[in-house]
């Protein structure tokens, strides 16, 4: 059944730019003494991934955003939703100069945080190796916790840290705020960036892309929960928000403005959301 406006098929990624800051001018890389939200944005098959292994392959066709986040003062980052290849990543980040110093996860997905993939198509490395191998400790919303430690495998499970609405974690001067979003799964989160107090950008896993949304016909997905989460919490955020995606199956990003105009965060009501999904 085809969900309208929401993602069920890959669609071509459009993406230009190699790397992303939600600050341009203030996010370089040589000059110790750039300010601002520094957001690096990484595809699977392009800044790691890339070997030619099938698993590379899987996740250059599953179009995977990861995210590196912080104070571009520092050289310390988050990274978000680190999946697939987690020493690709950490070489991606050490060739910027940046240290990873703790992993977040949108949601408990296995090409999110990694596991084992359906169909017994072999194991997905991702959150097990950034608090296992590396020593962080990571977060995700409270209600996926348990099942994200067993899915992994992690063993040191006393690092995986459970969050809720509200929650902070602060990088330097950059605050990064949870909001919880469920819809695609029920502890799904969208992370609310800012920088001296100024709120500048927001990462929404697969509860939002530019022009539709994530998957509702997974389990643990609910229509209704996604719809409460867009038109709820997201449609309510400020407009100058850039926001950054789960997937890249269309634009690499775009703003709570133009969402508004344009895609799921226009005005709707909960009947025409529902005769939508279908």
């Amino acid at each position: 059944m085809l969900l309208i406006g929401c993602a069920l098929a890959m669609e071509r990624d459009d993406y230009v730019p190699k790397e992303k800051c939600t600050t341009p001018g203030r996010c370089s890389e040589s000059s110790s003494s750039t300010t601002g939200l520094r957001v690096l944005q990484l595809l699977s098959g392009r800044e790691h991934s890339s070997s030619g292994s099938r698993l590379a392959e899987v996740a250059k066709s599953m179009m995977n955003y990861q995210y590196l986040v912080g104070d571009a003062a520092s050289d310390e980052v988050a990274v978000i939703d680190g999946c697939w290849d987690p020493a690709g990543i950490a070489a991606f980040a050490k060739s910027k100069g940046l240290k990873i110093v703790k992993y977040i996860a949108t949601h408990y997905h296995y090409d999110h945080i990694g596991g084992e993939m359906p169909g017994s198509q072999g194991r997905i490395p991702g959150l097990r190796e950034f608090v296992d191998d590396m020593g962080l400790f990571a977060h995700i919303h409270k209600v996926e916790r348990d099942h994200a430690i067993r899915s992994t495998g992690v063993v040191h499970s006393n690092r995986v840290v459970g969050m809720k609405q509200g929650s902070r974690i602060e990088l330097g001067k950059v605050s990064l705020r949870f909001l919880h979003t469920p819809g695609h799964s029920p502890g799904g989160m969208s992370i609310v960036l800012s920088h001296g107090g100024v709120e500048e950008a927001i990462i929404t896993g697969d509860t939002l892309f530019p022009g539709s949304c994530g998957r509702v016909d997974l389990p643990g997905s609910d229509k209704a929960d996604m719809f409460r989460s867009i038109q709820g919490v997201l449609a309510k955020q400020p407009d100058r928000l850039v926001v950054w995606p789960g997937h890249g199956y269309s634009t690499p990003s775009s703003t709570i403005g133009q969402e508004k105009l344009g895609g799921l965060l226009k005005p709707m009501s909960m009947d025409q959301w529902m005769a939508m999904m279908g």
